[in-house]
């Protein structure tokens, strides 16, 4: 976050300054909240390239993901292989592939980024400017080549999120959002999201109905998501 510094003894400016850095600050979060979904039930689809530094190009993948304020977020990888992520809000996560049973994940890597995606789906400014310092920048060479323009980016406040994460940005390009996540060594995954579909969401088979049509080969995603005790892993 911007914030603008006085120094004590020109006690007459101290009070400009305080309004001045809460218009920035009221500035950013707006432009934060402008970046984010609005809704409480969506659709979208996204394509991921992760940059590995041993690896002469990128990963690339695509898939769709469903997304509900009420039960948690199903992250499903189409090409070029098909694997499923369900975050749930009742802090579950899980991994289903092909011909396999879901399987319940226990990983700190996966209950942080479950707390930070459904969080950042639900568009919470406050849990974002709890954990992450907040500001605006230029435009990553590497996240838009393009194009030049605003970001917002996300610098983890916690020393321990700050030994593998450096940081996040993001940023709008025409109706897409992009994500960039880079760690400290330099490599970095990048989110397109795109094709965003809101739904206005009143009885279980309008739910269903927008939840399935993440995998129609696999209905079993939304059971995993809406009934998450069920697939409990049995140790």
């Amino acid at each position: 976050m911007i914030r603008l510094f006085v120094c004590s003894w020109l006690v007459v400016l101290i009070g400009v300054a305080s309004t001045v850095s809460s218009a920035v600050a009221g500035q950013e979060q707006t432009r934060l909240e402008a970046l984010l979904p609005q809704h409480c039930f969506f659709t979208g689809n996204f394509l991921q390239k992760r940059n590995i530094k041993s690896l002469p190009a990128p990963l690339v993948s695509q898939g769709r993901f469903f997304y509900s304020c009420r039960a948690g977020l199903i992250w499903h990888i189409d090409s070029p292989i098909m694997e499923t992520l369900i975050y749930t809000q009742a802090g579950l996560q899980f991994e289903i592939r092909p011909g396999q049973q879901p399987k319940q994940i226990n990983s700190r890597l996966h209950s942080y980024l479950s707390v930070f995606l459904l969080n950042l789906m639900a568009a919470n400014t406050d849990y974002l400017y709890k954990n992450f310092k907040v500001d605006e920048a230029s435009s990553s060479v590497e996240l838009d080549k393009a194009s030049k323009g605003s970001l917002i980016r996300l610098t983890p406040l916690s020393k321990s999120v700050r030994r593998g994460l450096k940081k996040i940005e993001l940023k709008e390009e025409g109706s897409n959002r992009i994500i960039r996540i880079v760690n400290v060594n330099q490599e970095s995954t990048e989110l397109i999201i795109s094709d965003v579909e809101k739904y206005i969401i009143g009885d279980n088979q309008i739910a269903s109905s927008a939840c399935s049509s993440v995998s129609k080969e696999n209905s079993l995603l939304c059971d995993v998501l809406l009934q998450p005790q069920r697939y409990l892993s049995k140790n």
